[in-house]
């Protein structure tokens, strides 16, 4: 065969896979034609690595929730983490007068949030606190925020999410926190199939922008059952885990200025549960945030997170009492499990893992025994300034 006859046996055969490739998508359909499908030579193609913005924490483009129940310092936490990326300062330096936890690397970015819940002036406060805390100025551009905007923002709303895509892309905002979800989806219901939307929107968004979204929510009311995971308290329909890159839960103990992240999802890349401490200084006179940031601080595994509750408890209940007086172990038990299981929403404690407790308290000197098989218990005065020292409600 000539080199001509087989060229021209090739362009033949191209042509025939031309005219079966547009006989194929003519009958393929409207939506399989307009879909960008890709195949090995697309995914065989070398890539940049993943991008952090916080390392190890928060990746871009990805779709997480941070959420936790009122008063844990979700928003406040997170608020201290876009100053720092606004800066490209670490996240949760060590605190030079406690032990330190992790710390995060982070990298310069633009940082849009959204204030759906908190006011304009309580917003101004914190993000006044906070950015002087960390050291910024008036000169620092990185920074964008607004509170109640109007238009509103919807995240059901196709037409308003593909506009503010034009926001985020002119703007170069590469982090995006949203205050808070159920204050952001219009008449949506969370509860239901149609968060699907809402969800898809939120994905869609941070994938065109190559942009990393948090989100603010709530828990579910009341404990998680015994057995249950923890990721079983995100509130609302399964829809909103399941588009998520990761999840972390913000837990606080009751009184006290130090929290638990602890993810309860993560897609792709590993994330350790972490602690933070949080500082803060008033202006002179009133309750108005002068300075205020977070340190990292050893997280506490959920074991030794639920006995410094239980202790605090047992601590609580007796500085309740009058000076000298004393309570029966088991009238304690009462109030303790009253306390752990009603205003905190945690598991009701054994009697055993109660009493275990109440020994370790008495061991440490913090609590007083009354006579031999009396079982009356009282605060001693070392037991009265750990009280005062751990903070908790007299």
């Amino acid at each position: 065969m000539s080199d001509s006859t087989a060229e021209l046996d090739s362009l033949l055969a191209e042509a025939t896979d031309s005219v079966a490739e547009a006989e194929r998508a003519k009958a393929s359909g409207n939506t399989w034609n307009a879909w960008k499908w890709r195949g090995y030579a697309d995914a065989f193609q070398p890539r940049d690595p993943l991008y952090y913005l916080v390392d190890g924490l928060l990746a871009a483009p990805s779709l997480n929730i941070w959420y936790g129940p009122p008063g844990s310092m979700k928003s406040m936490i997170l608020a201290d983490l876009a100053v720092c990326v606004t800066l490209g300062k670490p996240f949760l330096s060590a605190n030079p007068n406690g032990k330190p936890g992790r710390t995060f690397i982070t990298r310069q970015s633009h940082v849009a949030w959204i204030d759906m819940d908190n006011g304009r002036r309580r917003t101004d406060v914190r993000f006044d606190a906070l950015g002087k805390a960390h050291g910024a100025d008036a000169n620092n551009r990185y920074l964008h925020y607004v509170s109640i905007p109007n238009p509103t923002f919807n995240a059901a709303d196709d037409r308003l999410m593909s506009d503010f895509e034009q926001g985020i892309r002119n703007n170069d905002v590469k982090l995006l926190i949203v205050d808070n979800l159920g204050l952001s989806i219009g008449e949506t219901d969370e509860n239901k199939a149609e968060m699907a939307v809402v969800m898809r929107n939120f994905k869609t968004l941070a994938e065109n922008c190559e942009t990393c979204i948090v989100i603010i929510h709530h828990p579910t009311k009341g404990g998680v059952q015994e057995g249950a995971r923890l990721g079983d308290k995100l509130r609302g329909h399964s829809t909103i885990e399941a588009a998520l890159d990761s999840a972390m839960y913000i837990d606080r103990l009751e009184g006290r200025e130090a929290i638990s992240v602890i993810p309860t999802k993560v897609r792709e890349y590993r994330i350790e549960a972490f602690g933070a401490d949080f500082t803060y200084e008033h202006h002179e006179g009133t309750y108005d945030l002068k300075t205020a940031a977070f340190y990292s601080k050893p997280h506490d595994s959920p074991d030794e997170v639920r006995r410094r509750l239980l202790q605090d408890v047992i601590l609580t209940v007796l500085f309740e009492q009058r000076a000298g007086s004393q309570v029966s172990r088991s009238d304690l038990y009462e109030k303790v499990a009253g306390i752990v299981e009603g205003s905190l929403g945690k598991k009701t404690p054994s009697r055993n893992e109660y009493r275990g407790q109440l020994t370790v308290l008495a061991e440490l000197g913090f609590v007083a025994e009354g006579k031999e098989k009396d079982y009356m218990y009282s605060l001693s005065d070392k037991g009265w300034m750990e009280a005062q020292n751990r903070k908790v409600r007299g």
